[in-house]
């Protein structure tokens, strides 16, 4: 056996390997990038919001975290394209349950977000909400709440899904089957 001819053999083998694991690296990161989650049909949620430290957020869309979870979220928009049949109400300790529309730079424990006219028909909308003491709650869907009276919101994440889904399809990655816990509002 000539030595040179294995050398070269094993030289193409592992740069082979190394461009496989490279490329399927690539195709993880890039994937992860939208959380996992799919867009409904070119149907898009897009939310930003408020801190104090910030400022105004960039619109995310589609399930996309909106914070680094460092802040305390004062204030949120929500858009849905080509439609205005949605509404959303935020819960502070001051002012009990208050439309989000009228929503005025105030701390938030929680939120409800529903859809109405043939949007309803045809979409759920779900959320779920990070906090510092319960990292991420559990989704919640239709005008459910989402949040922890004791404590302040510091992300949030929304999802349009189709009524005739299975949610947990679109949400697997994020359903806790051992706590389905939404609230804390006892």
């Amino acid at each position: 056996m000539d030595i040179k001819k294995i050398f070269k053999s094993k030289k193409i083998i592992l740069l082979v390997i190394v461009f496989i694991v490279l490329i399927v690296g690539t195709i993880i990161f890039i994937n992860s990038k939208n959380d996992g989650m799919e867009n409904v049909k070119g149907l898009n949620i897009y939310y930003k919001v408020y801190t104090e430290e910030k400022g105004l957020s960039k619109w995310y869309k589609n399930g996309l975290s909106n914070s680094n979870k460092n802040y305390n979220i004062k204030n949120i928009k929500i858009k849905l394209k080509d439609t205005d049949e949605y509404s959303f109400s935020i819960y502070n300790e001051d002012n009990g349950w208050v439309d989000g529309d009228n929503l005025k730079n105030q701390d938030i424990n929680a939120i409800k977000v529903s859809l109405f006219g043939s949007m309803r028909k045809k979409y759920s909308i779900c959320y779920r909400v990070y906090n510092d003491k319960n990292k991420w709650l559990n989704w919640s869907c239709d005008n459910e709440i989402n949040g922890n009276k004791e404590v302040n919101i510091k992300s949030i994440q929304m999802k349009l899904i189709p009524k005739n889904a299975v949610k947990n399809e679109y949400l697997k990655d994020y359903v806790d089957n051992n706590d389905r816990k939404n609230y804390n509002f006892e």
